[in-house]
């Protein structure tokens, strides 16, 4: 069985962190790992409709995003997808919480974004049955 667990995250007054005190909660257990992956993608992206301050889950880009959301386009910066996403990952992690304003994202970018997170608000655990 799949099991879609989600994240118990700590705040120690600076960031959010991932809890060591306990696994997680489960939210969902799936036969298959597919469903649990749909599961998942479908209970992250609810997770940032409800969450406008990404930047509280790093100290810096590189623990928050691993790679630039594709909707984020700078103007005035070459139009390689390398210095995008060099221009991206340089920017202060407060500044492009405005600039992604999760709350009036479509369905479809909160999909890419979920998609360019370098933590994870959920997991899947895989448990053996017997």
């Amino acid at each position: 069985m799949h099991v879609v667990v989600e994240t118990s995250f700590e705040y120690n007054d600076e960031i959010h962190s991932v809890g060591e005190s306990e696994g997680g909660t489960p939210r969902g257990v799936f036969e298959n790992v597919a469903d649990a992956k749909e599961s998942m993608k479908t209970l992250t992206v609810e997770f940032l409709r409800n969450w406008k301050d990404l930047c509280g889950f790093g100290y810096g880009m590189d623990e928050i995003y691993s790679r630039r959301p594709k909707f984020i386009v700078f103007s005035g910066v070459g139009g390689s997808t390398a210095e995008q996403d060099e221009e991206f990952m340089s920017k202060d992690p407060y500044e492009v919480d405005q600039l992604i304003d999760t709350p009036n994202r479509s369905q479809e970018d909160l999909e890419e974004l979920a998609s360019c997170l370098e933590f994870t608000p959920y997991f899947i655990t895989e448990v053996p049955l017997g």
